[in-house]
């Protein structure tokens, strides 16, 4: 048994078993195709000339990286927004920007749905089906989640 938990029933563990425990929970390969990414990261911000960011481990590096930022309204990408609207636009005069959208469900049927057996709440298999009803209805934002909603 490992000698941080022997003697305890629910174990026990210090600050460096802990410590230890979260440096072991990843795989050794994992780790080592970490540390390669992070320094062909380094290594492109280096031959790029770019502004080198301080960092030692993964989750430091995406804290810098995936920093809330706005891609909307920033400045930094206007040019992009901007490229982006053009290419909208672009699509819509040649008439390649067309969305076809599928109609929404009838309320009266998804009425009628939420009071049939098969959704019925008070049995294992109808609160199942509730549940799975609810969860296309408003999760699945595919045209064909609606179109297969519609068929229940």
């Amino acid at each position: 048994m490992d000698s941080a938990v022997e003697g305890y029933r629910f174990g026990h563990s210090d600050e460096n078993g802990l410590n230890q425990l979260l440096k072991d929970k990843d795989a050794q390969n994992n780790k080592k195709a970490t540390k390669a990414a992070m320094s062909v990261f380094l290594q492109y911000l280096l031959s790029e000339n770019r502004d080198v960011i301080d960092f030692e481990t993964a989750d430091e590096l995406n804290a810098v990286l995936y920093m809330e930022i706005d891609i909307i309204k920033d400045i930094r990408f206007k040019r992009a927004n901007d490229t982006f609207r053009a290419v909208t636009i672009q699509l819509k005069r040649q008439d390649l920007g067309k969305t076809d959208h599928t109609p929404s469900l009838d309320e009266d049927a998804v009425g009628k749905s939420y009071g049939s057996v098969a959704l019925n709440t008070d049995t294992p298999c109808g609160l199942f089906q509730n549940v799975w009803f609810d969860i296309m209805r408003y999760l699945c934002i595919c045209a064909e989640g609606a179109e297969k909603i519609s068929e229940v």
